[in-house]
């Protein structure tokens, strides 16, 4: 749940900035999603993680915020772990499974940040 956070303090705040500035914004996106993706250690995850880089590296860089990163990023680790555990989620949610509030949860996070990104493309 706090790998979104940190992650996106490494990858996006340091990395990618550093790159930015250093580099230029192409070379700056693939790199950071490149060095994100094989730092999550799994071939099956390297395509995935290194396309979700590149999208996490856009709102950052459109946006300059990581909080947007980070609810972005969050979403995206939340919807596997619901597809994968919950094959049928209005069930899970009837039977009142633990996980329910984990996933009452991301819902609400996940729309805040969604509010967030939409509020702010709207303004510029």
């Amino acid at each position: 749940m706090f790998a979104p956070i940190f992650e996106e303090i490494i990858f996006r705040g340091i990395i990618l900035d550093g790159l930015i500035s250093n580099h230029g914004v192409l070379v700056a996106f693939v790199t950071s999603a490149l060095l994100f993706s094989i730092s999550h250690g799994t071939l099956i995850q390297l395509i995935p993680t290194f396309l979700a880089g590149l999208f996490f590296a856009f709102i950052y860089y459109k946006t300059r915020s990581l909080i947007f990163t980070m609810f972005t990023h969050f979403a995206y680790n939340i919807v596997p772990i619901i597809l994968v555990q919950n094959s049928n989620v209005e069930d899970m949610m009837q039977s009142g499974e633990s996980n329910t509030g984990i996933i009452a949860a991301s819902v609400i996070i996940f729309a805040a940040g969604m509010a967030g990104l939409s509020y702010y493309f709207k303004k510029t």
